[in-house]
């Protein structure tokens, strides 16, 4: 059922059927007609019409006894929240097994509550879940990113049994 006011014109829904009432009176006609339906609503108990947030109208009944038991059952709940890896089932035998010497001291185990929740964050690619090579491609250092000052072997050319280790760049004077 709802309740639209157009042009001094009521119209209510109800189920399939619809009625319209005129209020082309005045403005305290219409607010005393929507005050004898305030009182009718809650004469039949309709709690959700009367309601002052009306965001609560849009959740249902059941989801929200099933929201306010997860909130009062999991208060006490610590949840180690970390990336995915491949050894997040060894990660959780290790915190479960252990939880116990936590659970010793006092204050912390009022606290945390029984066990652990262990979850891992979804990878941000494909990239990411997949095995990563042990491999590595190494680049060999060239002189271009090489930030040394002076003469030095690069090692892969032919000019290298040549090149004398300076810091200054001699110049032999028989070249010119």
């Amino acid at each position: 059922m709802w309740l639209c006011y157009i042009n001094n014109i009521i119209l209510i829904w109800s189920g399939t059927r619809e009625k319209f009432y005129d209020f082309s009176n005045t403005l305290e006609d219409f607010k005393g007609e929507a005050k004898k339906l305030y009182f009718r609503f809650k004469q039949r108990a309709y709690k959700k019409a009367l309601e002052v947030d009306r965001s609560t109208l849009l959740i249902p009944r059941s989801q929200k006894t099933k929201i306010i038991k997860k909130t009062n059952e999991n208060s006490k709940v610590i949840r180690v929240i970390g990336d995915f890896c491949a050894e997040h089932e060894e990660i959780k035998q290790i915190l479960n097994k252990h939880w116990h010497i936590l659970e010793q001291d006092y204050e912390f185990k009022k606290l945390i509550g029984a066990r652990p929740t262990v979850t891992f964050r979804q990878s941000k690619n494909l990239n990411d879940q997949l095995t990563h090579s042990h491999y590595s491609n190494a680049v060999k250092s060239t002189w271009l990113s090489n930030k040394i000052k002076g003469c030095y072997k690069c090692g892969t050319c032919k000019a290298c049994p040549w090149i004398k280790k300076t810091v200054t760049v001699e110049r032999i004077s028989r070249i010119m």
